[in-house]
């Protein structure tokens, strides 16, 4: 209860910019859940063990078995892409598959572009919405000082009519009180800087591993058509 009482006092002697860091906060605290979902969970994708699928899918010509066992994650959305490229391939006719396949390779050349700006629609999904975390952090920061500035500014106005006896203990107590903004504000940017590192850290393993899975689908694909 102490505990309490002390949380509700600190957070009303900090003044009106309390209110805003705390949305910030909670702003901060849905983005955070959200794309650990997303990350940890939603786009949880042993590549190794998809992309083994997929190539004995396709050296026993199964496509279609390919492209339902794909689920939805930038990895296998990509590679699902090449999948119905090749679909299309196999449903010409023979004097039109060589055309496209055997004229100067361009099979491979279109192949590898359109796997390209799949790619690019795909791995925005990994770092979407990261990059707010550290602009949250930095608005907490200064919402902090700006509430600290503001509860000096009353604290000095306040002791200028006082005499030197009471001006110091005014002063002392004013300081404190505006201290408390500063301190929100930091503990908020620590907070969500430290899920921000935590969250960076899994998409850039997601984009590597993505980015190698897709490459070497590229090149299983590209050296036997």
């Amino acid at each position: 209860m102490d505990f309490l009482e002390f949380l509700g006092r600190f957070f009303k002697d900090g003044g009106f910019f309390m209110y805003p860091i705390t949305f910030l906060l909670a702003f901060g605290i849905a983005v955070v859940i959200e794309r650990f979902y997303v990350l940890f969970k939603k786009f949880n994708l042993d590549g190794s063990k998809y992309y083994n699928f997929v190539e004995q899918k396709l050296l026993a010509k199964e496509l279609d078995a390919a492209i339902k066992g794909s689920p939805d994650v930038p990895l296998s959305n990509i590679v699902r892409f090449g999948l119905e490229m090749l679909k299309k391939v196999d449903k010409l006719s023979i004097e039109q598959e060589n055309k496209i396949i055997k004229g100067e390779r361009r099979f491979a050349v279109l192949f590898e572009k359109n796997i390209e700006e799949i790619s690019s629609l795909e791995f925005p999904k990994i770092d979407r919405r990261l990059n707010l975390l550290p602009t949250i952090a930095n608005l907490a920061t200064l919402l902090g000082l700006l509430g600290t500035l503001q509860g000096l500014i009353k604290s000095f106005t306040a002791v200028s009519g006082l005499d030197p006896a009471q001006r110091a203990q005014v002063l002392a107590k004013g300081i404190s009180v505006a201290m408390n903004t500063t301190a929100y504000g930091l503990f908020v940017a620590v907070f969500v800087l430290f899920m921000y590192a935590i969250l960076n850290n899994r998409a850039e393993r997601l984009k590597d591993m993505t980015e190698y899975y897709v490459l070497k689908f590229i090149n299983f694909v590209t050296m036997r058509y």
